[in-house]
């Protein structure tokens, strides 16, 4: 891969602007006199870090409609102001790409801003929320959360659906687990579901129960499916209102583009209308909800006979991945392991799909021209994924299909190698780690723990990392996301000394995770990820430098401005 193939550098002589244009492919330089260009907006006086290898820092950027036309120092920079160009002095505040959110959940995002406050809360103020919520809520009118975690509790065990009938028996409620993989539920939910104790788990999924065999309310994976099917939607007003309140904390966070990692045609055709009005800036990369079993869904087939929507709404919109799922979560013990749970002897988890099954849903994919992202946690399902991608991409003779693993969490020492040899690229987010901290100490034992969230490991086997967060299972903010990578520490800075700090990053590798990386992740390297010349002209200033300050100050960063396509969409 490279990261530098056609950059300009410039010169003046006599008052002539001149580039070198070095291109890596042909390896030759060539200089050219360059026509002058008015630039709409330049930006000076910079500490610009540009994730171009060509020229690392920079002092100035000029902008001409929505692309970079200059990117270096103060003296060139001159050449591209006119009278009409708009001059921003930056005073020395530091300039990063926009960044990327390479995992993220758009709807559910939003969901959440609209619906009862669990996340990282305790049982009791859970409770307490629900209470309230269905007090203001009519008899029937569902109620949604996200974000529960046993392990903030003082007990640290399930909860029960007889918790949530005290507080709210005529509401059907769910709520999910932190991580999405497991979701507590009140009999009211069950009853509408028509789900009783005479249920038996699906493939893929489990009703957790009690020492008598009873139904305690926790389910995870496929077992969810009955209920999550019959949760009405969000009405079409709510949703974008809540779009825009979810628009307005990304661009506070200086995310620029994102990775909507399962999303269905009803949402779609709601971004395509707020993508057309203008209403909506930040750029989307869309991956469909894949099946589960069987090869395709009827969503899967109207695209496949449409072929993926690249680049629409000047560069805002695409639609060109499926997402799948190898196995569940280690948080709600339905990832797929090769050895048994170190706290629950004799469970391995379960695979979602067989191995036939899996293979003939990402073939049917590769076919009609989609990329295919895999959701896998557990070390036996990387593995099969790991397999069933290369099968493919040999059967096929698939060139750069850049196929990812989401997570790729608890892995073997070959698994890298494996994943840089085929051309696969790990996603991975390192609050997933710091956030869950100490549970999968207790799921794998000692033995097994160093190699879950292994970036270290990863990167050291040659590949490139996309980093995210997964919001809304953890917090969106990209400064979080990369102090948690470099220094292996949640947001309160625990542990203190760091979590298995041999697979910690650099911060250039934590911010090329945000940014370089993630634009190849969806092929978009050429025009985004970095700051040069011909790139889409997205940035974000912040308060001070992440890449020099104290460590465990990388999360507490303020976002100033970010710009898309040179647009100033926030200003602090």
């Amino acid at each position: 891969m490279k990261y530098c193939q056609n950059h300009l550098k410039y010169r003046l002589i006599k008052k002539e602007l001149y580039c070198y244009r070095y291109n890596s492919k042909k390896g030759e330089n060539k200089m050219s006199r360059m026509k002058k260009v008015v630039a709409d907006v330049v930006y000076t006086n910079g500490n610009i870090y540009t994730m171009d290898s060509c020229m690392p820092k920079a002092t100035c950027l000029a902008i001409k409609g929505d692309r970079l036309v200059y990117v270096g120092g103060n003296v060139q920079a001159k050449f591209f102001v006119g009278s009409d160009t708009k001059v921003i002095d930056l005073k020395g505040k530091t300039v990063y790409p926009g960044f990327n959110e390479s995992h993220m959940h758009i709807y559910d995002y939003t969901k959440v801003l609209l619906s009862v406050d669990i996340y990282c809360k305790t049982k009791e103020e859970i409770l307490k929320n629900v209470k309230a919520k269905a007090a203001a809520a009519e008899p029937g009118e569902w109620i949604w959360g996200m974000g529960w975690s046993e392990l903030f509790w003082e007990d640290a065990v399930y909860p029960t659906k007889e918790d949530l009938d005290q507080v709210a028996p005529n509401n059907p409620v769910v709520l999910e687990r932190f991580g999405g993989h497991m979701s507590w539920v009140n009999s009211k939910a069950f009853e509408l579901a028509g789900i009783d104790e005479s249920v038996e788990n699906p493939q893929g999924g489990e009703y957790l129960r009690n020492a008598n065999g009873k139904l305690t309310g926790c389910l995870n994976e496929t077992a969810r499916d009955p209920i999550e099917a019959i949760i009405p939607p969000m009405s079409g007003k709510q949703l974008k209102d809540g779009l825009e309140m979810t628009q307005k904390e990304l661009l506070a966070y200086g995310i620029t583009s994102f990775g909507d990692l399962m999303t269905t045609d009803d949402f779609l055709r709601t971004m395509e209308e707020m993508y057309a009005d203008g209403s909506f800036k930040i750029r989307g990369y869309y991956a469909l909800t894949g099946p589960s079993i069987q090869e395709s869904n009827a969503q899967l087939d109207h695209w496949y006979a449409r072929g993926p929507q690249i680049g629409a709404y000047g560069n805002r919109y695409t639609v060109r991945a499926v997402k799948l799922f190898a196995d569940g979560s280690l948080g709600a013990r339905s990832a797929a392991l090769t050895e048994a749970y170190e706290d629950r002897p004799g469970w391995k988890g379960k695979l979602l799909n067989t191995d036939e099954q899996y293979h003939a849903i990402v073939d049917k994919a590769a076919k009609n021209g989609f990329q295919v992202i895999t959701h896998a946690i557990g070390d036996q399902a990387n593995d099969q994924v790991l397999r069933t991608y290369k099968k493919v991409m040999k059967d096929h003779e698939l060139v750069d299909p850049r196929f990812r693993i989401e997570h790729f969490q608890v892995i073997h020492d070959d698994y890298p190698e494996r994943a840089r040899e085929s051309g696969i690229i790990p996603s991975m987010q390192a609050t997933n780690a710091t956030f869950n901290y100490p549970m999968p100490d207790q799921r794998l034992g000692h033995g097994r723990v160093k190699y879950a969230y292994a970036w270290r490991k990863v990167l050291d086997g040659g590949c490139i990392i996309a980093g995210g967060t997964d919001a809304p299972v953890t917090t969106v903010n990209p400064l979080v996301e990369m102090h948690s990578a470099v220094a292996r520490k949640n947001d309160k800075c625990i542990p203190e000394e760091g979590w298995m700090m041999e697979n910690a990053v650099s911060r250039q590798e934590a911010l090329l995770s945000q940014t370089l990386w993630a634009a190849y992740a969806t092929y978009e390297e050429d025009i985004k990820g970095s700051l040069a010349p011909g790139k889409l002209a997205d940035f974000v200033v912040t308060d001070y430098d992440i890449m020099t300050c104290e460590t465990d100050k990388i999360k507490d960063g303020k976002v100033l401005l970010t710009v898309i396509g040179g647009e100033e969409v926030y200003k602090r």
